[in-house]
């Protein structure tokens, strides 16, 4: 399996802690980064993402013309993510509720973000309170995405590990 990583979810970990993203991608199963989101992230580069070992890949002319001629709630970008994920089988990891939904609707599978520290804490790779305090950190630098709410039951989810 691979996992392709939304803008949104790539931006909470470069503020953050990206390390925790080479980390996945190592131990868990690689991260695949289009082109296109990548573009949308000035934290990280072509570069960066060599150094954390997250694989950028660039997409088929088919898959672009197909995001740009379909119409709806999602953005371009988030159409690409969609596209690919369903082609090729690949989970998406996305904060956005659109792509999200518009995943479990196409039968694609979809995560939410901190799905990807859970998933570290749970296979050993990093601490309960080590994803705790990134979660903070993410709910502070990205109010957006992140409330009590949400940490509150990315908490519990960790206590069941």
């Amino acid at each position: 399996m691979m996992l392709l990583v939304d803008a949104n979810v790539l931006i909470d970990y470069c503020d953050t802690d990206p390390s925790l993203l080479a980390l996945y991608s190592n131990q868990i199963q690689p991260i695949i980064i289009p082109s296109v989101i990548l573009d949308e992230v000035s934290q990280l580069d072509e570069g960066d993402c060599a150094q954390l070992d997250l694989m950028v890949i660039e997409e088929p002319l088919s898959v672009l013309t197909k995001a740009a001629e379909t119409r709806g709630a999602l953005s371009f970008e988030d159409r690409v993510c969609l596209i690919l994920s369903e082609q090729n089988n690949w989970t998406c990891a996305t904060n956005d509720r659109r792509l999200n939904r518009t995943c479990s609707e196409r039968g694609v599978n979809a995560i939410w973000g901190l799905k990807i520290m859970s998933e570290l804490v749970a296979n050993r790779q990093i601490a309960r309170d080590e994803a705790i305090y990134v979660a903070n950190q993410m709910c502070l630098t990205n109010p957006y995405f992140y409330n009590e709410t949400i940490l509150e039951n990315f908490r519990t989810v960790l206590d069941s590990y």
